[in-house]
């Protein structure tokens, strides 16, 4: 394998030659991708989610509802607060017989708080289709307190016409 010089360079993939006799993809350690404080065990958020499932109702419609448990703590090394949530607020809904009455949504947000810096990040999507095509809704929007600095949606069809 022909590698780069020098000490763990086994272990950078941008260092690996393309085509090399025997070349791989490296493992890059998990301390080299993770922040310099990892969060104790009393600081970490725990995976928890209260989703519910009804149907049908007397119109025939089902649902799920997902809807994970928020979080929030601060980092002991920088004093950070970091809150969201461990998942997808997510909604999926059809009615009996009519596979095109099926609405997928979900939306996701989390910020990151420390003295006069306030940022959160919102995403969001919603999928449905009809007989000839799918139809997503896309939104990605980014908050310095409650001031928008960044959004940007996004509407796209995509036709059945492999399906």
């Amino acid at each position: 394998m022909a590698l780069a010089e020098g000490r763990h360079a086994d272990l950078d993939p941008r260092r690996i030659e393309p085509g090399a006799a025997g070349a791989r993809r490296a493992r890059v350690p998990r301390t080299a991708l993770s922040h310099s404080h990892e969060p104790t065990r009393e600081e970490r958020p725990r995976r928890t989610h209260s989703a519910s499932e009804t149907g049908p109702d007397a119109d025939g419609w089902y649902e799920i509802l997902d809807d994970p448990q928020p979080f929030a703590y601060t980092s002991a090394d920088t004093g950070t607060s970091i809150s969201g949530a461990m998942g997808i607020k997510e909604r999926l809904r059809i009615k009996e017989g009519d596979n095109d009455s099926c609405v997928w949504q979900g939306e996701r947000s989390g910020s990151l708080k420390r003295g006069d810096w306030n940022c959160t990040v919102y995403s969001a999507f919603r999928l449905t289709s009809s007989p000839d095509a799918f139809f997503i809704e896309e939104t990605l929007r980014a908050l310095d307190g409650e001031k928008v600095i960044f959004e940007r949606s996004n509407k796209a069809s995509v036709p059945r016409d492999s399906m």
